[in-house]
């Protein structure tokens, strides 16, 4: 065979691994993200209605990012004591009981 024929084959089959490798990782991405939506919904966090919307958020997180959520679905079917929550913009109001974070959000 001809070298420039076998390095344009030897190119193509490298492109067409590494294609295949990323296909890969976002095939895995959207598995996991699949079942820790309906672990979730197994364990009662996630209403029937909401599932879709969260299918889709956690369809946009990167895979150390579900491994996460992932491990804190467990730890919370282990403990009631743990739930999810969500990270505040403003952290400072954290602290605060409800009643009066609320009148001071507005400010």
């Amino acid at each position: 065979m001809d070298s420039k024929l076998v390095k344009e084959a030897a190119a193509a089959i490298t492109q067409l691994r590494d294609e295949k490798e990323a296909l890969q990782q976002e095939y895995d991405r959207l598995d996991q993200s699949i079942k820790l939506a309906f672990v979730l919904f197994k364990q009662g966090n996630v209403s029937a209605e909401n599932l879709e919307s969260l299918f889709h958020t956690l369809s946009k997180k990167s895979m150390p990012e579900l491994e996460v959520m992932e491990k804190a679905a467990e730890f919370q079917n282990d403990s009631d004591l743990l739930s999810f929550g969500s990270i505040s913009d403003r952290p400072e109001l954290d602290s605060l009981d409800p009643l009066t974070r609320l009148l001071v959000e507005d400010i």
